[in-house]
């Protein structure tokens, strides 16, 4: 393959374009309405797949907090903003990956919600809880 190809289907797959979820991804993802119906007003928790324990409050709208703890013990909170585009849970924290917008696979079995990033490895895996189990939104106005 010419290099010039190569890096044109590299940049389209790290785009999430034209290849789906990818073949990574062995489950039915969500489309962008069942996505929407499961995480909004609700919250995720669960674990990265680097092993940080994570709590996600989706608020209705569009406003998500974060909370959690990595693998070496160092707690870590966030908020930002989410968005479902293109069969795909977005979000962009004020700190967490540097301000980067990130879209996601998602696929569910029963309560078990899995997140993939844009070329099918997994991102994080946990339960969905009514409302805002965790008290994330306490005090935020």
């Amino acid at each position: 393959m010419p290099p010039a190809l190569a890096v044109a289907a590299l940049l389209l797959a790290m785009a999430g374009c034209g290849f789906g979820p990818g073949q990574r991804i062995k489950q039915p993802v969500l489309t962008g309405p069942a996505i929407q119906e499961v995480l909004a007003g609700n919250t995720l928790h669960g674990r990265t797949a680097a092993g940080a324990a994570i709590d996600l409050y989706y608020r209705p709208d569009g406003t998500v907090f974060a909370a959690g703890r990595e693998r070496s013990g160092v707690a870590f909170a966030d908020r930002g903003r989410w968005s479902v585009e293109d069969d795909r849970i977005c979000t962009r924290f004020q700190a967490i990956r540097g301000r980067v917008k990130l879209c996601e696979w998602v696929t569910q079995s029963g309560e078990d919600l899995r997140t993939y990033e844009p070329l099918g490895r997994p991102s994080a895996s946990g339960v969905i809880e009514p409302g805002d189990s965790r008290g994330l939104d306490a005090g935020a106005g």
